[in-house]
């Protein structure tokens, strides 16, 4: 008998089980951690996957921090808004300079898309807010 085979099975094992877990955690998805209010206090973002969010208080802006490793393009998706709030983002880099203008829904309650050029490798943010200081919602959005 082999003396290396029960090695191989336990590393196959590992394996399957990581492999699982990585599974069951994009499945389950994320959901914000307060305080994420500014820059400094971002979230970290799990790319490919669905982070939940709510805009409350008023004024309320929600951070979200990820990191790429190659130029490439970010597709972006709001979606599951409250009816009667505009959720809105824009993205910034590493360097608290902002990449992109604001990108809003064509109506409140609906949802927010965008494509934005990552032009290089590095650290990226996002800040979600309502479309008017004022509003707010309980209501989790999907990001």
């Amino acid at each position: 008998m082999n003396r290396q085979l029960p090695r191989v099975y336990a590393i196959a094992a590992a394996l399957l089980v990581t492999c699982l877990l990585a599974a069951a955690v994009q499945a389950q998805g994320l959901v914000e951690v307060e305080p994420n209010d500014s820059f400094g206090t971002a979230n970290v973002l799990a790319l490919n996957g669905v982070t939940e969010g709510t805009i409350n208080p008023a004024r309320d802006a929600d951070w979200y921090e990820f990191s790429v490793n190659q130029h490439g393009e970010l597709r972006l998706n709001i979606s599951n808004v409250a009816e009667d709030l505009a959720v809105s983002v824009r993205v910034w880099n590493g360097d608290k300079n902002t990449l992109t203008g604001w990108y809003a829904p064509l109506a409140a309650g609906g949802n927010t898309e965008a494509v934005v050029d990552l032009p290089a490798p590095g650290r990226y943010l996002l800040e979600v807010a309502g479309g008017n200081s004022e509003q707010q919602s309980g209501q989790p959005y999907a990001l």
